[in-house]
């Protein structure tokens, strides 16, 4: 794995008060935490029953609070005593969302009180990706700069706290702005109905369906689950799940609707000429990866081929089937380069 290039700079008086309020957050969460602690203490004690197992179990637990808030404290110490941050300056030439989904609990227990049950906890992360290199930020940063920006980012080297963020050169804004009257194209040619051959008749149809399927076997898969509790008489409880099915049963007649009144026109392709805004990347450990492109006329969803061969602000042509929302094909490069999206 790579370094990241950085400049170690000395902290400012800004980034010296940013982190001595860190103290704060960890004073506040050490009451409350301790308040807590001290209402399972003084129940240990006053029970009638109790024995030493209790009084052990809770001294390992306050054991290991005491040694994390400690090891927080001692690295913002760290941060004051050096005196330094670690300073990057580059283009973003990637950002990405991370999903991580982790399940504790007895996954076999039925889910009620007092008997456990599964529970579902998702932790997400953004990413900035500065020459290259990936660094963890927080979604006000991720959302403000997009691909292409050059970019100066602070962070303090062992909380990783974010001290200072500013874009440099907007690279988006600037080659829209100072393109070419010449070059500009008009809202009425960005976008054109056109014959759609054979082929990509084809392409269409088993895009539709690989999406029109998934969601059919989900409504199948939420009929069968609460199809008994539709034989009880539970009607509070079946009435919003008869709502909720029925309102995905016409989400899917009106999907399969929209695809045959594609099938029926003589025309079928819509020519969408744009530039690309920012992408993105969306990971998990339950999902395949999905790479994102956003534009002017919405996000769509690419393989990675198109993803890496785009940049921000690259025009590019994208090729939907008429009536529906989606796309089937992108070109770039002066519509020498068309990748249909199977």
């Amino acid at each position: 794995m790579k370094t990241a290039k950085y400049d170690i700079k000395r902290l400012s008086p800004q980034d010296r008060k940013r982190i001595q309020n860190q103290y704060w957050l960890i004073g506040g969460f050490s009451l409350f935490a301790g308040a807590i602690f001290y209402v399972i203490f003084t129940s240990i004690i006053s029970s009638s029953h109790n024995s030493a197992i209790p009084m052990i179990i809770f001294g390992v637990f306050a054991a290991i609070f005491v040694a994390v808030i400690t090891s927080i404290a001692r690295q913002n110490h760290i941060e004051l005593r050096d005196g330094v941050k670690h300073c990057y300056t580059g283009v973003v030439t990637n950002k990405r969302v991370n999903k991580h989904t982790s399940r504790t609990g007895n996954h076999r227990s039925p889910n009620r009180a007092g008997n456990g049950g599964s529970r579902t906890r998702t932790t997400i992360t953004h990413y900035l990706s500065i020459n290259g290199e990936e660094l963890k930020v927080t979604p006000k940063e991720y959302h403000q700069a997009s691909v292409g920006d050059e970019i100066s980012l602070h962070i303090s080297p062992k909380k990783k706290l974010i001290l200072n963020f500013e874009i440099l050169n907007a690279h988006i804004h600037e080659r829209t702005e100072e393109a070419p009257e010449s070059r500009k194209v008009s809202s009425s040619r960005k976008k054109r109905e056109l014959h759609i051959s054979p082929t990509e008749r084809s392409i269409v149809k088993k895009l539709f369906f690989k999406q029109w399927r998934k969601k059919l076997y989900f409504f199948i898969a939420m009929l069968v689950l609460f199809f008994p509790i539709f034989t009880t008489n539970l009607i509070l409880f079946s009435f919003p799940l008869a709502i909720v099915l029925l309102y995905k049963a016409l989400g899917l007649f009106s999907a399969y609707n929209l695809y045959r009144r594609f099938t029926n026109t003589d025309l079928g392709k819509v020519e969408i000429r744009t530039r690309v805004k920012d992408k993105f990347a969306t990971t998990s450990n339950l999902a395949k990866t999905k790479f994102r492109l956003l534009t002017a006329e919405g996000r769509w969803d690419v393989t990675e081929e198109i993803y890496n061969a785009l940049s921000a602000s690259d025009a590019i042509t994208l090729y939907q089937p008429a009536h529906l929302d989606m796309v089937y094909a992108v070109s770039y490069q002066n519509d020498k380069n068309i990748i249909y999206l199977v």
